[in-house]
């Protein structure tokens, strides 16, 4: 198994499909996993589609402040999406830093044609994790 550790600030997380479906996540248990998979997946499709019209190239992750936290949205590969929630009272910058450290990570296991091994979100002091194993 493939343990990728998230720091305690992380509230949830989620790799997905950018087809939708989710491959791994960190989430409270009353989350549907399924839905939260699918609108991340589209809300990174449409903000990539929305910047590239204003011919603004590539960006790097989406950020989106709440009443009640952030979200931070980060490509992987074409294929693949991941996601984070915070507080609102949190570092930005090493939330940002820990998230590219996961990514680089993620980048060089996903990119392999098959995923033998399962991959685990773990964020620190929490076992709320799940795994579906994927042919990418």
């Amino acid at each position: 198994m493939t343990v990728i550790e998230l720091p305690k600030e992380i509230n949830g997380a989620i790799l997905a499909s950018i087809e939708g479906g989710p491959i791994a996540t960190a989430l409270p248990n009353d989350k549907d996993k399924e839905k939260i998979s699918a609108m991340m997946a589209a809300l990174w499709s449409v903000a990539k589609i929305s910047y590239s019209k204003i011919n603004k190239g590539d960006f790097d992750y989406i950020f989106i402040k709440g009443t009640q936290g952030n979200l931070l949205v980060f490509s992987i590969n074409i294929n693949t999406v991941f996601a984070v929630t915070t507080p609102l009272d949190i570092n930005l910058g090493f939330i940002y830093l820990e998230c590219r450290r996961v990514c680089k990570k993620l980048i060089k296991l996903l990119d392999r044609k098959y995923i033998k091994k399962p991959i685990k979100l773990k964020i620190q002091d929490r076992e709320i994790i799940s795994f579906q194993e994927s042919n990418l």
